[in-house]
């Protein structure tokens, strides 16, 4: 089930590059159109999950020590990031100091669905649809150490809500890892997205040599959660292989992120 698809989103890790990147696949000259929501919302949804992707712990963690006495201004001052600052100061004016704290300390740390609690996301779009064309690797054969490049071309044929492309790769003998880039919603339009991964070794994770699985799949919401409006709109398969290093096995742990931004016409 979906649940069980990704499991969670904290299965990331650093050896996928933060090139993550909706390509519209359109002439330049067509003029793109997002999808329509209502205000605030189409301005303030993807800062706030900008924001809760980046600073959720943080402000959790200024939450449990330093309080709320002095408002939105002050708990918002204690963020290292100045655009984390104001960004933090914009939606919790529009929300209001007591409700934000309230759902933030109540809620797991989902970004899309914390935003779709502030009210400044849509929740999902019943009847969203997406399509995956293709999915391309390269190489199929990669030298221990090299990098592989996953692209998946996709339609959207009905708009979506806020969620998410996720990328997951199975390690021979190892732990499963993977990324995912969330977006605020994708315009009926065609698209790829490209994940490149590193297999060199490093401390955490181990790349033996082997046939490598993998799964990528789009989702309103983030993909494995099971609050409500989440949901898998499609899903597809891949493999490589990975040659040159050891025949032992591996292991994945770690982070990572990728940024991207997507508009249909």
């Amino acid at each position: 089930g979906n649940a069980e698809y990704m499991g969670t989103t904290q299965l990331t890790m650093k050896s996928f590059f933060a090139v993550v990147a909706l390509v519209l696949l359109v002439a330049v000259n067509v003029e793109a159109t997002a999808v329509k929501v209502a205000e605030p919302s189409i301005e303030l949804c993807p800062i706030c999950i900008n924001l809760m992707e980046d600073a959720i712990q943080q402000l959790l963690n200024i939450i449990a020590n330093v309080g709320v006495i002095g408002g939105c201004e002050d708990l918002c001052s204690h963020l290292n990031e100045k655009y984390e600052a104001l960004a933090c100061d914009l939606i919790c004016d529009y929300v209001g100091i007591d409700e934000f704290v309230k759902i933030i300390t109540a809620v797991d740390p989902d970004p899309i669905y914390i935003c779709q609690l502030f009210k400044v996301c849509e929740g999902a779009q019943p009847g969203a649809s997406a399509t995956i064309n293709n999915v391309a690797v390269q190489p199929k054969t990669v030298q221990q150490g090299g990098s592989v490049h996953i692209t998946m071309s996709f339609t959207i044929g009905n708009a979506t809500g806020p969620g998410e492309i996720a990328i997951q790769v199975n390690i021979p003998g190892g732990e499963p890892m993977g990324d995912g880039e969330i977006n605020a919603g994708i315009a009926p339009g065609q698209y790829n997205v490209e994940f490149t991964l590193s297999t060199k070794n490093t401390e955490s994770t181990q790349f033996p040599d082997g046939t490598y699985q993998g799964e990528l799949a789009i989702c309103e919401g983030l993909c494995g959660a099971t609050h409500p409006d989440t949901f898998t709109l499609a899903t597809a398969s891949f493999s490589f292989q990975v040659s040159g290093g050891s025949s032992g096995s591996g292991s994945g742990s770690g982070s990572g992120s990728g940024s991207g931004s997507g508009s249909g016409s």
